[in-house]
């Protein structure tokens, strides 16, 4: 049911660029597209990539550890 005077495609268009839903998934598409690009050369691509951050960023802390102040 249109409330308006507009016409139903203008309606659905309004409604996609007014969706918070539609531009979270329009952006994580277009994010994970590049990063799986930009990855694509490393031995095991992707994945890889995440393995050598967790890797560089040293030991974890234990969840026994107390927080830095």
């Amino acid at each position: 049911m249109q409330t308006s005077n507009q016409p139903a495609g203008e309606a659905a268009e309004l409604a996609l660029d007014t969706d918070l839903g539609w531009a979270i998934r329009m952006v994580s598409s277009a994010f994970r597209r590049v990063t799986t690009a930009s990855v694509a050369d490393l031995p095991g691509g992707a994945r890889a990539y995440l393995v050598l951050v967790a890797l560089s960023g040293g030991e974890p802390p234990s969840q026994l550890a107390s927080p830095k102040p």
